[in-house]
């Protein structure tokens, strides 16, 4: 049921590039903030883990996806697998997960590089922390209320 989707162990998985660490962890400090719960790597792996599985069990364990698309996301394999994993579930699962944050990027770079993507609305880095856990917060909300 619908209800039960929504009630994962996470509200939000932060997919991102290394290279982009400072901004995410600015933003999950924005989150916990409004008391959304997150699955972002540093804070659920430990030495000697699988990275695979614990990725792929965060991904499982989150309601959405928060995906901070920069220069640096684009140009890894990792972050691209990620994405292409939420892409597949929100196909197979038929529902919005994936909430897209452009940071160093602008929308009609994403438009050449991940056209499917470019198509979700999206928030601007540049808008500041606080507005981009806002607008993550509305969505998780909007959802819950759908429910």
């Amino acid at each position: 049921s619908k209800s039960t989707e929504l009630q994962g162990e996470f509200d939000v998985f932060i997919s991102y590039a290394s290279e982009d660490r400072p901004f995410v962890a600015e933003l999950e400090s924005a989150l916990f903030a409004r008391a959304l719960r997150v699955w972002r790597d540093r804070g659920q792996l430990t030495l000697g883990d699988d990275l695979m599985a614990k990725v792929d069990e965060g991904l499982s364990k989150s309601r959405f996806a928060v995906v901070v698309v920069s220069p640096s996301f684009l140009a890894k394999g990792w972050p691209m697998a990620e994405l292409s994993a939420l892409f597949s579930m929100e196909m197979i699962e038929r529902r919005k997960c994936l909430l897209p944050v452009l940071l160093d990027i602008d929308h009609e770079s994403l438009v050449r590089k991940l056209p499917l993507l470019s198509r979700k609305l999206s928030v601007g880095a540049n808008e500041g922390c606080n507005r981009v856990a806002t607008e993550i917060h509305a969505a998780i909300d909007a959802a819950r209320r759908e429910s």
